[in-house]
């Protein structure tokens, strides 16, 4: 009797487990790259069957999914994409390559070691839902999951049923309370589909049963701002944000050059060719991914920002290149580009940086005879208990504790034992609040979760119980020693 299909897979397979079902997409197994095309593989450029493929994974078929279908295209040619998101008015000349470098390798997201996700952001007239529809949904026709506003992570993650699908949101922005958990849970989504190494998500199901997958998709967004305000959200993020021109012939010129440029390019024939261009170089774009987030560690110092960035950076490499680029040359590169946005992200981790911000901070004040500018530091050292003659030019310590408490600041004299653990001496109390800190933090990478940041600062503590400021308000805040606040903490 012939050996049954369903035993072959048991036997390649082993024991079923749901987390190692794979379903359509690029996927990277033992060292080979898998491209699971629906009803067939390949697997390293050669054509395999489902059932006869060796593999701790069981590839289910499903509908044919049209990775590669034509013979690669060179290099003069895949650069044209490249060169088209060139044209679009940025903010900054990186985001083209960021642009190029996410469509190619999004159809193959399964395989990459990184999975990095972007948000094309802008305001209204800055064209950038024409971008979504008509250069990457256009490019990955056939292969993305277009999401609307109202759709959910659970949604998305039945819709995906074990797929390595990019999933590309076109105005993804809260616009009610209901809006706003949608985001939350499908950001959380995004997050789990980043790295290979992240666990698997588990879910309940209605026969009391958890299920277990693997997220392996990657997001594009496009809204006025990303809605995301969580550390571990924004650095998986790159931002991309085109500017309006003003109206005008100028505007009208360069919007009708760009549509035909790009009405004559994106072709079946080119997509096709694109995509078989990527999926042979794929072992190489691994490699370089790995070269540029090396080169980003190296020179700017955070290694998640490097794998997001890195990535997508090899992957606009692919489109002029076949080979491994050397440490050098990834590094000449990233260092003449404008990273505004990373860098500021990055900054938002350092409470050294953040603290400086709020030191920093300047104040008009009139008190009294005194009329002038004093920053926040300045104000504390005014504010704080001392038993020292005060220059009559300044203002008052109450007077000085007034503003900075309308600031969501205190300068206080905590006893040995307080409650909130700090030793005898002056502290800083900074509210938790960020609406609070607005007037300081509100147009800087800290406008949220200032507070987790400054707990970093040494002997800071966060308050067990609520504090009232002057103007009425009551909120928790971090006790931050006043040693630690003021005093210079370079590391």
């Amino acid at each position: 009797m012939a050996e049954h299909f369903l035993d072959r897979c048991v036997t390649n397979a082993g024991p079923y487990n749901s987390i190692n079902i794979r379903g359509r997409g690029g996927w990277f197994d033992a060292g080979r790259i898998v491209l699971h095309c629906g009803s067939s593989l390949i697997v390293d450029g050669k054509p395999e069957g489902l059932a006869s493929f060796k593999s701790r994974y069981t590839y289910e078929a499903g509908i044919d999914y049209p990775l590669v279908s034509s013979a690669s295209i060179p290099n003069t040619e895949t650069v044209r994409l490249l060169n088209l998101c060139k044209q679009i008015h940025w903010d900054r000349p990186v985001n083209a390559a960021l642009l190029a470098g996410w469509i190619a390798l999004a159809p193959f997201c399964g395989a990459l070691e990184w999975r990095p996700h972007i948000s094309i952001n802008g305001e209204s007239g800055s064209g950038k839902t024409w971008i979504v529809e008509n250069i990457i949904r256009a490019m990955l026709v056939d292969i993305s999951l277009d999401a609307v506003g109202d759709s959910t992570e659970a949604g998305l993650r039945q819709e995906l049923a074990g797929d390595a699908r990019p999933i590309v949101f076109d105005e993804f922005e809260p616009t009610s309370k209901r809006a706003k958990d949608r985001i939350t849970g499908i950001l959380a989504l995004m997050r789990a589909s980043s790295s290979s190494g992240a666990a698997p998500i588990t879910k309940g199901t209605a026969g009391g049963d958890a299920m277990r997958f693997f997220a392996r998709s990657m997001f594009c967004f496009s809204g006025i701002s990303i809605p995301a305000t969580e550390i571990a959200d924004l650095n998986r993020i790159s931002t991309l944000t085109a500017l309006a021109y003003p109206d005008g012939q100028e505007k009208v010129d360069r919007f009708a050059q760009i549509e035909a440029d790009a009405t004559a390019l994106i072709t079946p024939q080119f997509i096709a060719g694109f995509r078989a261009r990527v999926a042979e170089l794929l072992p190489v774009i691994r490699q370089n991914a790995r070269v540029f987030a090396n080169a980003w560690t190296i020179g700017k110092g955070n290694r998640r920002t490097g794998d997001q960035t890195g990535t997508i950076l090899a992957g606009a490499y692919a489109l002029i290149s076949k080979e491994t680029i050397v440490l050098a040359d990834a590094t000449d590169y990233i260092n003449r580009q404008d990273w505004t946005d990373e860098v500021a992200l990055n900054a938002e981790r350092d409470p050294i940086k953040l603290r400086d911000e709020i030191l920093r901070h300047v104040e008009r004040v009139t008190a009294g005879a005194f009329q002038g500018d004093l920053n926040v530091g300045e104000l504390i050292e005014i504010a704080e208990p001392k038993d020292v003659i005060r220059n009559s030019e300044h203002p008052s310590s109450a007077d000085a504790d007034g503003i900075l408490q309308r600031l969501g600041i205190r300068v206080e004299v905590m006893s040995q034992g307080a409650s909130q653990g700090t030793s005898q001496g002056s502290c800083i109390m900074v509210s938790t609040k960020p609406e609070v800190l607005r007037k300081i933090l509100g147009n800087t990478p800290w406008s949220h979760g200032h507070s987790k940041i400054l707990l970093r600062l040494p002997g800071a503590s966060a308050s067990r119980g609520t504090v009232r400021f002057q103007g009425g308000f009551v909120t928790k805040v971090t006790v931050i020693p006043l040693k630690s606040f003021i005093e210079p903490n370079e590391r």
